[in-house]
């Protein structure tokens, strides 16, 4: 579901070299939103959000830990 919205990291490769991983800009944009609003309703939870404050521990931006957060909630729930 998270590679579907457009969530889940894809890597670059051309032919035989592979480089590094980077968010896809294409997918789902209402799945993907929907998914976004899910992340942040989900902070009231105690588990998402000790997960969120790790991601903010690590240095990590507000939008950065949300975005972190969203593709494990699609993992949870699938």
């Amino acid at each position: 579901m998270a590679s579907y919205a457009g969530l889940a990291p894809t890597t670059k490769s051309s032919g035989t070299s592979i480089h590094s991983e980077h968010a896809p800009r294409g997918g789902n944009r209402q799945l993907k939103r929907a998914m976004f609003l899910s992340a942040f309703a989900a902070l009231h939870d105690p588990a998402s959000r000790t997960y969120y404050d790790r991601c903010r521990a690590r240095s990590k931006t507000r939008r950065v830990a949300e975005g972190s957060l969203t593709p494990r909630l699609s993992q949870i729930r699938a």
